[in-house]
């Protein structure tokens, strides 16, 4: 199931665990109200708000992008590389994600 971000309707958080697969998005603002649920995260996000995203301690420690056991990048990965940089501070996770990645 992909989730988005927006407003999850009451009764949703079920059906959302409940389903084969979970994908969010970015900050997975959904998830709580819209379930516990996270397989993937896929990152969309480019420039600034990229790097603030990567860069961020609360966005690697939110339990949706903890559990999920992978983060895909839907854009081009040498632009995500550039954005995100030796500027931000990456979790050691994340560095070995975008390690595979770029390869």
């Amino acid at each position: 199931m992909i989730v988005g971000n927006g407003n999850i309707e009451e009764g949703g958080a079920g059906i959302i665990d409940a389903a084969d697969i979970v994908i969010r998005f970015n900050d997975c603002r959904s998830y709580g109200a819209g379930g516990s649920r996270t397989d993937a995260v896929a990152v969309c996000n480019t420039g600034r708000p990229a790097k603030a995203m990567l860069g961020s301690r609360e966005w690697h420690a939110h339990p949706g992008v903890v559990s999920a056991g992978e983060i895909w990048s839907v854009r081009d990965p040498e632009k995500i590389r550039r954005d995100a940089g030796a500027a931000c501070r990456l979790s050691s996770g994340t560095r070995r994600f975008l390690r595979r990645l770029y390869r």
